[in-house]
């Protein structure tokens, strides 16, 4: 069976064809191959096609052809919305008939694992081999002929589809017109299309043709391997997996009777998770032979097709036009310019290169054309901006014939210059950051050059784009000279070829200037294009080629030349289709000089000329007897001619063809592993035997393909289009010459898979014998299948254990995409519902993962990470499933791949996640606890602190919260929730808590069939959720410590708790617990966030959490309960096989929203109420300094953008019993509230000082920065620094409010902000809003002030503040109040006399602030109050404007100035701030903290505010009362101005105040002491502000004080506060901060865990110690431990602790494994079975490996994983004493070991191999310590230290610092910390020669003992230091 596509050609042009057919304008077409064509379509496109009518679109979108050209170069990656690529197959139809083979297997598909199946299998098969090979030897083999039918080719194209596509195959037979059957009608069609064949999306069937519409794929496996070839050079396994894959879908053809077609790595296209698709078509005529040649549809990508044969292989006498002279410069361009079209559109195809290297050295085809042979071979593509044909710059254009370019330097060396490259490169070279990478030329030619090159030609949009967002015409070069100098990139074919180039299509933009020794565009391509081809640049071109495509792009060479790439050496590991390709290692060689070629006549010699001949016939005589006639003869004799030597011509060098002959053969063999086709006589046929089966022929072109992948270095120069025999002949006579580049677990399969020993030359070189494989080969085995590669047992190709299960979990992740897009472009599902479906299936690739994940969980190697890593990732970039990813991925990936790896990938996922612009209760389970707790171990506490601590203190403000509207996307909800978004109020209606979870188990029940993860009681397609910290964790009772209050505290808060709860659940995402809950989750772990007892508002809303409280780390901490088990297991074997179906799916927002419709506004939980918890918690578990850097500082900054907008400043209708009581609610003070509250709870946990400290200062600054500048953020500051000056009040005690009250508050808050809300001269952006806003806040603080400090403290300090208050509204009114006259106040007090109290009237009651007793004055009538025009609500704004209004004055003409409009309208704000609202809303509170009679006698305008309260009052509508008849008005006033003052038990008014029917009498008892703050008010205003003086004042008990900041404490969190984040020195002031004592012996290890708020410790009393630190007293707080293994038997002198297994290993010359969660031993490893240990040190994360060195000189790794040791090395050759420390690379590359006797060692940890080792002191090793990933420390008994370099290990100057031995050593950031035995301190700067170095000798006072052990926090600035009295002390 033949496997290769139609030879027939199409009649029409295939874009044309397709054009037509599909109805896509032909510039949206590009062709890649024959038969194959890119397409440009929209979405909208494609959703037609799929349903059948490609002829009903209509191209609405337009784009230019530069733009289509653009988006259809192979480089670009991401188009714009909504265009897709999609690849059109076209298959001729054809009647011709062809041999066909039966569906049936070629052999046995089916792959039986086990060993006596294989043994079995493999015994019949040989068997039946043998008889049918003697059978066909003896009698003949004609029944061994495959069993065939003819079939008409379009008939097989059918079968194909029936077979392979059968989706797609239903189509075909009701396909007519243009039309194909709709996706709809085969979305139940089971997914039987392999994964790793290129798909179909559907098929256009027309009269002449088949188009086959599939994805389009923009790499091969042949752009792998060529610009991306570290992705197979670092991962092995990367590569292995690609054959896999390959075999796969080989056996996926060989199941259908198939060939798998044209095997190489061009047709195999890969995508870049490194997912394979065969996408050859495996159906041709039987004329074919696959051994033959190539499929003439091979589908590769930027290969060059055959046009003509004339064209292929062209000799000298073919092109007669490359011999022309070098004046025919018009023919070259014309050549050049067929040669650009053809390769364009007739895809020339590249054979026989050896000739072309031939042909243009003996200069038989031209410059131009070699250079584009190369472009193309190095994949460069015509038109792309990315990877377009390079052509060298020849010269600087300063002269027609003078000015030439440098051919030995690059480009980008000759515009840079050598100084910037030298400089670029060293200063990399000395970086061992892995993102500066040591190089010269960053690219041969940038996107942004080839668009300034074709600026003239490229529309502006595209510019914009690409080079420079602004259109800046100038910035363009202006002439060929200027762009020459510009660029340094090198020059492009149009500027040889296209003279369009040069006009500009843009106005603004001019033409490109010509040099001036050309006339035209066409006279300078003309004369440019013959300096390319002149001899001054072909004697040196083949430097150029050296530098752009050969030897000198790598190694010594490149660094020589300065020509090191960045994409060479950089190892990116992405695949990409673009990039610098290395051609050739060796160099090219030059091309013949004119004048060194050998002619066809001889060289034309100079004759010798004798002597006798120059003299004529005038030749003497000579007599034999005269001597000297004898002296003439001898030298007559010996210038004769036979003895003459022969004159060459200078420039004759016979010898010089032979020479170039040798060069050209070298190059040639050695580069493209065969000699010019000249050299041979016509090779002979194929030697593949043609009756080779299918499967052989498949066997055989797959061991080639495995070859040509890992040395595809050497075989760049390889044809693109070549014969399987050619490709073995090649292969054969590389493996002949080596293969020591070639992989050696493959050499055993290679020689399986190509026979090179079983076969050798035949006659003529190159030739082999037919290729057959033996019937039983030396190992017992048949022939090869892709079925015996695969099988486990037999392990031909090393495929690891884990690749079925890896290939099946990829699969199914394949089908659900393959189903989400069926669904998506289905037309069975409405647009919600179709949603909601593709959510349901999404969210099923999560749980795909997750158990693969936990099924695999520490058996995946690095490399087996990286296969699926892709697919992790993909998930979280998708929003549909990124948060179901992040909570049941994140903790499970970032467990195996360690911190760095896991940031380096998942952090931008995460913090995108976070920063979410579209709410959803789903984003509560992100902010919780729970999953906090995974990001702070998987990501390091570092990068969670730096990246979302600002995130989460946004969530706090509650600008993530979700709308409960939102949550409704259908009308057709259930009555339930209808009315429930009726009854509540779009601003209230949030997410409730679930009261229990059982109740609502029937509400969610209606989503369980579409969803496969059960829960506790239903299955529900919402999430994937594991409720991390369970309830079921339990402590044992004994152990504990002997002060239970610090036990109890410590147990609250102690991060090894929080962590031992996340261990314990991450046990449960493997076997033992398989809870899936969906929307459950997010109430159950509200639930258990909101239902924890010991939860008081007292307690300041700090969060205490069940599991944590009743923690006691005296006994094995934590332990789980499994009681649920069989509960979880029932619902999975019930739930477990659900299924998405075509019916009703309701989503995770409906089934959400139907669980909470029985819940109230009350119960309401959203995002803010979580993230507040967890800050509450972080606060607790980060301690007083971190939290100030990263938690509180960040809240000061959110409180204000709470206040920030106008949104924020609406006044709220009705307070919230929630907020706090104020004069003015707004909606910025919702947001502000959980904001305060966390500010609140971390004041009251680390004490007043951080009030003092941190948040008056804050405010202080506030104020000040609104002084300077009024700014709409210094406005919201200004609001929210009255606001936390408000909230914080009641947390000061009084000690320290009246430290702080007259100058800071005061002084430097309240005064300045009266003065600046007063002034004319600022202009609020916000207007009177904002004004009045900031007057009632400010109003709100004075009065807590008052009720606070009482009366006396209140007149005393803000008497000046109350009048500078209440004089703005003089300011303002002071004017309307005209002075009344005489008569007409005597005349109203001649009236009060004589009358008696009438409703007309009241009596003003003073109070004797002396006596606290009201007095009545003179009655006073309310005519005077109502009369003035200026206060009556009608004439107000008429008054304010005449008042105040500039317009009446003489300066009208000024009223258009901005100056004078600002100022008016300032005026204006004044106007509407200070208004009679405000006066009452201050003025009635004021009387109750001042009292009334008081601020009569102090304001100056009294009656003016009374009249102005009056006003107000009087606009209010009368409010009944609940008696019978409503109070008169002389009660309303009187109450309204005066009463509220003081209260009665009667009317609330006062104790000598009593109501006598309608009078007020007062009595002459008093009332004494505080009742007159016992105020209840009674007057119609409810906004008027009123506060019980009880919550002014928050005590806290004594044991919640325990935190709080002071004496060292807070000295050290003072300065840490104070300092820069510049600041990265570490500055040891020796302040203790805490003593922990509970060895009785020497402190032999410190190991502090990355939270560091935990460490362990080992002493000499065989006893391992777990330990808190928290801010405990004042410096001087001894703590006890929180857990003590004692397991140990002698000294314990190591402890390691590794964060991938959460383990503990410590050592007392035997290793102990151990839990430190739960108490639990894992093992121990006795030293009777194993060598004594005498170090230990963890490897980094992720590894699971303990290194520990024994006394015989060997490293043992211990996996603590397995608790078993996995392998050891042998440190030294000879005795080298015992090894007393050992260091390890950050990047686990190498490991160092320190002797006893001075002896360095260096290892590679990978192989084992001892690299160097040395002697490095003179006396024993006390410490080593890695400094970066080459570089180690050392320490020694010597009293030397010294820095190592890995890579050079000579002597290095000693580290100067201290004069004693070093035996402790730590660091911090580039920075060394040592310790010494005499209790020194050293801080050496950096290892530099120059760095400073600072000693301090630790006090007695401070640390007691001697020095033994040490351990830095980063993070915290501080030290832990061990003594040999077995104390640690805790130091900054």
């Amino acid at each position: 069976m033949t496997s290769v596509c139609s030879e027939a050609c199409v009649t029409m042009e295939p874009r044309d064809e397709i054009s037509k057919a599909l109805n896509i304008p032909r510039e949206f077409t590009r062709r890649i191959s024959k038969t194959r064509v890119v397409c440009l379509v929209s979405e909208e496109w494609l959703q037609l096609a799929l349903q059948g009518n490609v002829a009903g679109h209509k191209w609405r979108h337009q784009l230019t052809v530069p733009e289509c050209d653009y988006l259809l170069a192979p480089s670009t990656t991401t188009l714009p919305q909504p265009w897709l690529r999609i690849s059109v197959k076209s298959i001729l139809k054809s009647d011709q008939h062809i041999d066909w083979p039966q569906d049936e297997a070629l052999y046995n598909p089916e792959l039986d694992s086990s060993l006596l199946g294989h043994l079995s299998e493999t015994s019949k098969e040989n068997f039946q081999n043998l008889w049918k090979s003697a059978y066909d030897r003896y009698q003949g083999c004609e029944c061994s002929k495959m069993t065939n039918k003819q079939t008409q080719f379009t008939e097989a194209v059918r079968q194909y589809l029936y077979r392979i596509h059968p989706d797609v195959y239903s189509s075909l037979n009701r396909s007519r017109n243009h039309q194909v059957d709709p996706t709809s009608d085969r979305l139940n069609t089971s997914s039987t299309c392999p994964q790793n064949i290129v798909p179909i999306l559907t098929v256009v069937e027309t009269d002449v043709n088949l188009h086959l519409i599939q994805p389009y794929f923009a790499q091969s496996l042949h752009d792998a391997v060529t610009f991306s070839p570290s992705i197979f050079e670092s991962s092995f396994s990367k590569a292995l997996f690609v054959l896999y894959q390959i075999l796969q879908a080989m056996r996926t053809f060989h199941k259908h009777g198939l060939s798998a077609g044209d095997l190489n790595m061009r047709n195999i296209l890969i995508d870049h998770k490194l997912w394979v698709f065969l996408s050859n078509v495996p159906v041709g005529p039987v004329c074919h032979s696959v051994g033959s040649g190539g499929s003439q549809d091979s589908d590769t990508l930027n290969t060059l097709e055959s046009q003509s044969p004339a064209v292929l292989n062209q000799t000298a006498e073919q092109v007669p036009l490359l011999q022309r002279l070098h004046s025919e410069s018009d023919s070259m361009v014309e050549d050049a310019r067929r040669y650009l079209h053809s390769s364009q559109n007739f895809k020339l195809e590249i054979k026989n290169l050896p000739d072309f290297v031939e042909q243009w050295v003996n200069r038989k085809i031209s410059n131009f054309r070699y250079l584009m042979v190369l472009n193309t071979l190095a994949g460069r593509r015509q038109g792309d901006p990315n990877h377009h044909p390079v052509l060298p710059w020849v010269m600087d254009f300063s002269g027609p014939d003078y000015g030439f370019r440098d051919m030995k330097r690059s480009k980008y060396r000759l515009n840079k210059g050598d100084n910037q490259l030298d400089l670029t490169f060293e200063a990399f070279s000395g970086l061992s950051d892995d993102s500066h990478i040591p190089h010269h030329v960053s690219d041969v030619l940038s996107d942004i050059t080839y668009y300034v090159y074709k600026a003239r030609r490229t529309p502006k949009s595209i510019l914009c784009t690409h080079v420079r967002s602004r259109w800046v015409p100038n910035e363009y070069p202006s002439s060929m000279q200027r762009m020459q100098e510009w660029t340094p990139d090198e020059c492009i074919p149009e500027f040889f070829t296209d003279p369009t180039i040069f006009t500009s299509m843009h106005e603004d933009l001019p033409d490109l200037e010509l040099p001036p020794w050309s006339s035209t565009a066409e006279d300078f391509i003309s004369k440019h294009m013959e300096i390319l081809e002149s001899e001054q640049v072909s004697s040196s071109l083949h430097h150029w080629v050296d530098l752009t495509f050969g030897y000198k792009l790598t190694g010594s060479a490149a660094v020589k030349s300065k020509n090191v790439n960045l994409q060479l050496v950089d190892e990116h590991k992405h695949v990409t289709n673009r990039g610098v390709v290395q051609l050739f290692n060796v160099p090219h060689p030059h091309r013949t000089p004119v004048s060194q070629r050998t002619g066809p006549q001889p060289p034309r010699l100079p004759k010798n000329m004798l002597p006798s001949q120059m003299l004529g016939d005038l030749v003497e005589d000579t007599h034999t007897g005269d001597k000297r006639s004898s002296g003439s003869s001898q030298t007559a004799n010996a210038n004769r001619p036979e003895q003459a030597s022969i004159r060459l011509p200078k420039s004759f060098d016979p010898v010089s063809d032979l020479d170039q002959l040798e060069s050209l053969y070298n190059f040639s063999s050695n580069t493209m592993k065969e000699l010019p086709q000249s050299t041979y006589a016509k090779l002979p046929p194929s030697p593949v035997n043609r009756s080779s089966s299918v499967v052989t022929c498949d066997m055989q072109a797959f061991g080639c393909l495995v070859c040509e992948m890992f040395l595809a270095s050497s075989l760049h120069m390889q044809s693109t289009q070549t014969s399987l025999s050619h490709r073995y002949n090649v292969l054969k006579s590389t493996f002949r010459e080596g293969h020591g580049s070639f992989p050696r677990p493959l050499l055993k399969a290679v020689e399986l898979l190509l026979q090179f020993k079983n076969y050798t030359s035949g006659k003529n070189k190159g030739e082999i014998t037919d290729f057959c494989y033996p019937v039983v080969n030396r190992i017992g085995l048949p022939p090869p299948t892709p079925v015996q590669l695969l099988h486990p047992v037999l392990d031909t190709l090393p495929f690891p254990k884990y690749f079925p299960d890896l290939y099946t979990c990829l699969c199914r992740l394949k089908v659900k995409d393959n189903d989400i897009q069926q669904v998506r472009w289905s037309c069975n599902y409405p647009p919600v519902e179709k949603q909601k479906v593709v959510k349901v299936i999404a969210r099923e690739k999560v749980k795909i993962l997750q158990n693969f994940l936990e099924t695999f969980q520490g058996h995946l190697s690095p490399e087996g990470l990286e296969l699926i890593l892709p697919y992790v990732e993909d998930l979280f970039r998708d929003d549909i499933t990124a948060i179901p990813a992040a909570w049941s991925l994140f903790n499970l990936i970032g467990q195996e791949i360690g911190p760095k790896e896991t940031s380096s990938r998942f952090l931008q996922h995460l913090v995108k996640l976070f920063s979410g612009e579209n709410p959803s209760p789903k984003l509560m389970k992100i902010y919780h606890k729970t999953f906090l707790i995974q990001m702070l171990l998987r990501l390091g506490l570092q990068t969670f602190l730096s990246n979302f601590a600002t995130l989460l203190v946004e969530a706090v403000a509650g600008y993530k919260n979700y709308v409960f509207e939102e949550l409704y996307s259908d009308q057709q909800e259930s009555d339930a929730l209808d009315d429930l978004v009726k009854r509540q109020d779009d601003e209230d209606l949030t997410l409730p808590p679930l009261e229990e979870e059982e109740d609502h188990d029937e509400d969610l029940e209606m989503g369980s069939q579409f969803s496969e993860f059960p829960t506790e009681s239903t299955q529900d397609d919402v999430d994937d959720i594991e409720d991390e910290i369970a309830d079921n964790l339990s402590l044992s009772e004994d152990n504990q410590a002997d002060d239970e209050d610090e036990r109890s505290e410590d147990s609250l808060n102690i991060s090894v708790d929080d962590e031992s709860d996340f261990r314990s659940d991450g046990e449960a995402y493997g076997a033992e617990s398989a809870e899936r809950a969906s929307i459950h989750s997010i109430s159950h772990l509200i639930d258990k966030s909101y239902d924890q007892p010991g939860i008081s508002e007292s307690d300041g809303g700090s969060l205490t959490e069940k599991n944590i409280s009743s923690r006691d780390w005296g006994t094995p901490p934590l332990q789980n309960h499994t009681d649920n088990e069989d509960t979880v297991e029932d619902n999975e074997n019930k739930n477990g096989g659900s299924e998405v179906k075509s019916s009703m799916v309701r989503s995770e927002t409906d089934e959400f929203a139907h669980s909470m419709s029985e819940r109230t506004a009350e119960e309401v939980v959203n995002i803010s109420d979580v993230s507040a918890e967890s800050i509450k918690w972080l606060s607790q578990r980060l301690g007083p300094v971190l939290t100030a850097k990263f938690l509180s500082r960040n809240l000061l900054r959110m409180l204000a953008l709470c206040y920030f907008g106008e949104e924020q400043l609406i006044v709220l209708a009705e307070s919230d019993k929630k907020f706090p009581k104020s004069s003015r609610l707004v909606c910025g003070d919702r947001n502000a509230h959980k904001v305060l509250e966390c500010l609140s709870c971390i004041a009251q946990m680390y004490g007043e000082q951080v009030i003092l400290l941190q948040y008056v200062p804050c405010i202080v600054d506030m104020v000040n920065t609104a002084k300077k500048r009024l700014t709409q953020k210094a406005e919201s500051g200004v609001i929210s620094a009255l606001v936390l000056l408000r909230h914080i009040l009641p947390l000061l005690s009084d000690i320290s409010l009246m430290d702080v009250l007259q100058d800071t508050i005061i002084r430097d808050t309240l005064s300045p902000l009266i003065k600046l809300i007063s002034s004319a001269s600022h202009n609020f952006p916000g207007g009177s809003t904002v004004r009045t806003l900031v007057c009632h806040k400010f109003i709100d603080v004075v009065f807590i002030i008052g009720l606070r400090v009482g009366f006396e403290m209140t007149r005393n300090l803000m008497k000046e503040l109350l009048i500078e208050f209440f004089s703005c509204f003089t300011q303002v009114h002071g004017n309307q109040q005209q002075p009344p006259q005489e008569s007409t106040q005597q005349e109203s007090v001649d009236q009060v006399k004589t009358q008696v109290l009438t409703d007309d009237s009241y009596c003003n009651i003073k109070m004797d602030g002396s006596t606290n007793e009201y007095t009545i004055g003179t009655p006073v009538s309310l005519g005077n109050f109502s009369p003035s025009p200026s206060l009556s609500p009608v004439g107000w704004q008429s008054s304010r404007k005449s008042l105040y209004s500039l317009t009446v004055t003489p300066y009208d003409d000024r009223e258009d100035s901005p100056e004078y409009g600002t100022k008016e309208k300032t005026l204006q704000d004044l106007v509407e701030v200070f208004s009679p609202e405000l006066a009452m809303a201050s003025y009635i509170p004021f009387c109750r903290i001042f009292g009334s009679i008081y601020m009569e006698s102090c304001l100056p305008n009294d009656d003016m505010i009374r009249q102005l309260c009056s006003q107000y009052d009087g606009e209010l509508s009368p409010t009944p009362s609940s008696d019978s008849e409503p109070p008169s008005p002389i009660h309303e006033v009187s109450m309204g101005l005066c009463l509220p003052c003081l209260a009665t038990p009667v009317l609330g008014i006062g104790s000598n105040v009593a109501l006598l029917g309608n009078r007020i009498q007062l009595t002459s008892s008093t009332a004494q002491g505080s009742d007159a703050f016992k105020v209840g008010p009674i007057h119609r205003n409810s906004r008027i502000l009123r506060v019980d003086p009880d919550e002014t004042r928050i005590e806290q008990k004594e044991n919640q004080k325990r935190r709080h900041l002071r004496g060292n404490w807070l000295a050290y969190w003072e300065h840490e506060l104070g300092l820069s984040e510049r600041d990265t020195m570490f500055n040891f002031k020796q302040i203790k901060l805490q003593t922990f004592e509970g060895h009785s012996s020497s402190i032999r290890s410190l190991t502090v865990l990355d939270n560091e708020n935990s460490f362990i410790t080992a002493s000499k009393d065989k006893t391992v110690k777990l330990w808190s630190i928290k801010s405990y007293g004042d410096g001087a707080h001894k703590s006890k431990c929180q857990w003590t293994y004692q397991h140990h038997k002698k000294s314990v002198f190591s402890v390691a602790y590794l964060d991938s297994v959460r383990l503990v290993a410590s050592c007392d010359s035997t290793v102990h494994i151990w839990d430190p969660f739960t108490g639990d031993i894992v093992r121990r490893l006795e030293s009777s079975r194993y060598s004594p240990v005498t170090a230990l040190i963890p490897c980094p994360s992720p590894s699971t490996m303990i290194i520990t060195a024994t006394n015989d000189s060997t490293l043992r790794f211990l996996d603590l994983r397995a608790a078993s040791y996995a392998h050891e090395y042998k440190c030294t050759t000879s005795t080298a004493g015992l090894i007393r420390c050992v260091t390890v690379s950050p990047d686990s590359q190498w490991v160092s070991v320190g002797f006893s006797s001075g002896i360095l060692s260096l290892l590679d940890l990978r192989t084992g191999i001892m690299m160097k080792s040395w002697k490095g002191h003179e006396g024993d090793i006390l410490q080593m310590k890695a400094y970066n990933k080459t570089t180690f420390l050392t320490s020694s008994f010597d009293q030397t230290m010294k820095i190592w370099n890995t890579e050079d290990t000579k002597d290095l100057p000693c580290l100067k610092g201290q004069s004693e031995p070093v035996h402790c050593m730590s660091l911090y950031k580039n920075q060394i910390i040592t310790g010494t035995t005499g209790n020194k301190i050293g801080v050496h700067a950096s290892i530099e020669n120059q760095a400073s170095f600072t000693v301090t000798k630790l006090k007695t006072d401070t640390f007691k003992g001697v020095l033994t052990s040490m351990a830095i926090l980063p993070m915290n600035r501080t030290v832990l230091l061990g003594a040999d009295n077995g104390s640690v002390r805790l130091l900054c």
